[in-house]
């Protein structure tokens, strides 16, 4: 099995940290943007959908963390780490589809 060094776990634990933090930017956006008036079930989807993310952000974050604090699972939790950010990069890419998807049907149905 293979150990990082203590100058790559150094790597791994920031990346933690702004995996944490990025979980953390999306909690707060998410309320400022239900606080705002709007259709309420707009609302309560996309803050499901970020509660959904973020819960995939902090599993990550996680994953990375126990990198630095274990021993002997590090390629293990990197790759879970990956995984995490790959169904985060998928769902978004997704989301963004949509929404170009939307853009565009609403000006050629008009």
């Amino acid at each position: 099995m293979y150990e990082f060094n203590s100058e790559e776990n150094a790597i791994f634990g920031r990346a933690a940290l702004w995996t944490k933090a990025l979980a953390g930017a999306a909690l707060l956006q998410a309320a400022v943007n239900f606080s705002k008036p709007g259709h309420v079930v707009a609302q309560v989807a996309g803050l499901v959908l970020v509660l959904v993310l973020v819960s995939v952000l902090f599993k990550a974050s996680r994953a990375l963390s126990r990198v630095v604090e274990t021993e002997g699972n590090d390629v293990a939790h990197t790759l879970e780490a990956l995984d995490s950010w790959t169904v985060l990069f998928t769902v978004r890419l997704a989301l963004i589809g949509f929404v170009v998807m939307s853009a565009v049907a609403s000006v050629v149905l008009k």
